[in-house]
């Protein structure tokens, strides 16, 4: 395990030279190395990697959403939860009903409950990814807020069902538990991040300047989420809600009336990034290590590049339906269909059902979810690299700045209804001609909404 641990710290920095360089995914990058590891060079053995692999993701991934919670502020939340909402609820539905059917029929041999997990897996985008490629990317705040946003609530509503079916088929489960923990995660996790994050604004205001305070915060970061997950809440909504209330320090000791302004010095910033960075390196690398060649490894391969297709497929559907419904201008549409990608987030959840020994085979579940992620991250670098380009030409237009003041719009039940009626119909039915199908036409857009992106 040491060896894997130095060679994650030195992998980790490499891999990010090269991504600078080269300009590919340094998630590539990191997998490729994995795979060096693991099949080639067999560093470590499966049952080490599958001991340390959830904690070690998990914890990357409440570091990179903490990060991302410091610099959204409180007037672009106001604006840009509602549509945000509603674009991570959207693509989780419209993701995991894809992705059942095939994992029932093609993967787990027509489980119900092994498609459910990892159709839960699968659903979301990854917030650890496209966080830091939304921060280097030419996006309007407002664009930027609303990706970080709903990719952390995606993480959350996928983690939410996962540990929820988990919980239902382990053995000897308490049915009234189960409601409580589904029901209680997402109010147990805001009111911990943000009764937290009141607390620590006055422990920084006093003591940030003392040696190793940067270690302390990170520390806490990891109290508060395993705390609150032991309490049966969510743990890394906890992270992002945190990261939000120190980030508007200055604003809430108006109103909570706190003595002294607050603002974090650069060093402690530095510090918890370097440490999501080589949590968020070392998970990769252990899941390019976990890969394993057997005999119908075409079929998985196969299997998980379509896998891979359709939900880049769904992405575009669920952004251009929010488009189409006015909760984003058109001009976000590319940047949003691009950062859909799947990495952290899913791998971390294929593997918990393997720890809690639901799943026969790690491999069964691992090695596809592998082919969808790099299947999607080469989406993303294609669409990521077109958007720069397309932005940097020289009298090029700027994408707009954020929405004029009080944001976008919340979703209206009218709006919801009616996006969901236009991927249903676009999904489900199948037309006989140029104007064929059962389903009904969807809605006219307002008129502020030119229309569905083009595919990056």
């Amino acid at each position: 395990m040491l060896l894997a641990l130095g060679g994650a710290l030195v992998a980790a920095f490499l891999a990010d030279v090269l991504a600078r360089r080269s300009g590919l995914p340094d998630v590539v990058i990191l997998i490729a190395l994995g795979l060096l590891l693991g099949p080639v060079l067999h560093i470590t053995t499966e049952g080490v990697l599958l001991s340390v692999a959830p904690y070690v993701g998990l914890a990357a991934l409440a570091l990179i959403l903490f990060d991302a919670g410091l610099d959204l502020r409180r007037h672009e939340l106001g604006g840009q939860t509602g549509a945000a909402v509603a674009l991570a609820a959207l693509s989780v539905t419209v993701s995991f009903l894809a992705i059942f059917p095939l994992a029932y029929f093609f993967l787990v041999g027509r489980s119900v409950p092994l498609a459910l997990l990892f159709a839960g897996a699968l659903s979301c985008t990854s917030s650890a990814v496209v966080v830091p490629i939304a921060a280097r990317m030419r996006l309007p705040a407002g664009a930027r807020g609303a990706v970080n946003v709903s990719s952390a609530l995606e993480d959350t509503f996928a983690i939410i069902l996962v540990t929820t079916l988990l919980l239902f088929y382990s053995p000897g489960h308490n049915g009234i538990l189960l409601v409580l923990s589904t029901v209680l995660q997402i109010p147990l996790g805001l009111a911990g991040g943000f009764l937290a994050g009141l607390l620590w604004i006055v422990v920084a205001r006093r003591y940030q300047k003392l040696p190793f305070f940067s270690m302390a915060t990170v520390g806490f970061l990891l109290l508060l989420a395993g705390l609150v997950d032991a309490l049966g809440g969510s743990g890394i909504l906890a992270a992002l809600v945190f990261g939000v209330t120190l980030g508007n320090a200055r604003s809430l000791e108006k109103t909570f009336h706190i003595q002294g302004a607050l603002n974090l010095l650069p060093t402690v910033r530095q510090f918890q990034t370097e440490v999501a960075f080589l949590l968020r390196a070392f998970f990769l690398l252990l899941l390019g290590m976990l890969f394993e060649l057997g005999p119908n490894e075409l079929e998985v391969l196969t299997l998980g590049a379509a896998m891979g297709g359709v939900l880049i497929g769904m992405r575009y559907l669920t952004v251009a339906t929010a488009v189409e419904r006015g909760l984003f201008p058109a001009s976000w549409g590319s940047p949003l269909s691009s950062l859909g990608t799947r990495g952290l987030t899913s791998a971390v959840l294929v593997v918990l059902p393997v720890t809690y020994g639901l799943v026969p085979s790690a491999q069964s579940f691992l090695d596809p979810t592998l082919v969808v992620v790099l299947v999607f991250t080469a989406y993303t670098a294609v669409g990521v690299l077109l958007y720069q380009r397309r932005t940097s030409v020289p009298g090029a237009r700027e994408p707009p700045g954020p929405a004029p003041r009080g944001g976008l719009p919340t979703p209206t039940t009218e709006q919801w209804e009616s996006m969901w009626g236009f991927v249903s119909s676009n999904v489900s039915s199948t037309p006989s001609g140029p104007g064929g199908g059962d389903a009904s036409p969807p809605e006219p857009a307002p008129p502020s909404s030119p229309g569905p992106p083009p595919l990056p």
